[in-house]
């Protein structure tokens, strides 16, 4: 039963964290969508906030980035009603539910009789969660995140965000960085998560020593919170996996000697 209590204390940690966004957002511009498909004690899931901006580029733009995960097919990229979108997360529920039993069963073929009871002590899972996470006048912040249990010691999850422009639709990159100022930017960078993700705590550290040079940039894209960046790092990126995900917020103010031409464009309208 340790395991199980662990595994909800990360999913729980983990939903809390991703509910930081929802309260610049009232949801109205998405619909809700959900499925599910369960067999031999795996269950795969999708829930998504599935886009209804107004504005077709943005919505287009935010259906291309779910499209790159294969939970939206080019069925409802071509033609964006709430029917086909339904259709292709149930497709792509029983499809990813499928792969992962293929694998499945070849383990439990491999451990044979001897440990079936320990084989089927859990029910597996697989949760995909596509969620508005933020809006504001500019922007618009998506995240996606995978929570995956197949047995072992701890769950697995995923995390990434995405950040739109609310008027062209264009996906938000690194990019609105300039490179010659990334080893200053990386030094802001690590005080503030020593300060504010570890709270300068050695023993929270121990696995975070990265030096000036060394902190590369997010694998997730930027996610604009209101009028600040938040540089997001999954499991593993900087640290190990009981130091969770580290973050930090600079305000575009803070941010702005760090940009590029295009990110105070962007960002400030500069």
């Amino acid at each position: 039963m340790r395991t199980i209590r662990y595994y909800w204390v990360i999913l729980l940690t983990s939903v809390t964290f991703f509910a930081f966004g929802q309260n610049n957002c009232d949801k109205t511009s998405v619909r809700p969508l959900a499925a599910f498909d369960s067999a031999s004690h795996l269950t795969v899931s999708v829930n998504m906030d599935y886009p209804q901006f107004p504005n077709k580029i943005l919505n287009d733009s935010i259906l291309k980035w779910l499209s790159s995960f294969g939970v939206i097919d080019k069925t409802t990229q071509k033609n964006p009603i709430i029917a086909n979108a339904q259709s292709s997360i149930e497709n792509f529920t029983k499809k990813t539910r499928k792969d992962y039993n293929k694998d499945i069963d070849s383990w439990i073929a491999e451990l044979g009789n001897s440990d079936h009871e320990e084989v089927w002590i859990f029910n597996w899972s697989v949760e995909h969660f596509f969620t508005l996470e933020s809006e504001s006048e500019h922007f618009v912040t998506y995240s996606a995140t995978t929570y995956e249990y197949l047995g072992g010691a701890h769950p697995m999850s995923y995390n990434t965000f995405a950040s739109f422009n609310r008027t062209d639709g264009q996906l938000v990159t690194w990019d609105i960085l300039d490179s010659s100022k990334r080893t200053a930017l990386c030094a802001l960078l690590i005080q503030r998560i020593t300060d504010e993700y570890f709270g300068g705590e050695s023993e929270e550290m121990e696995n975070f020593s990265p030096n000036d040079h060394e902190l590369p940039l997010p694998t997730s894209k930027p996610a604009i919170i209101q009028d600040s960046v938040m540089f997001f790092y999954d499991y593993y990126e900087i640290s190990a996996y009981a130091s969770g995900m580290p973050y930090t917020q600079l305000s575009f103010k803070e941010l702005r000697p760090y940009m590029s031409a295009w990110g105070r464009k962007l960002l400030l309208g500069e």
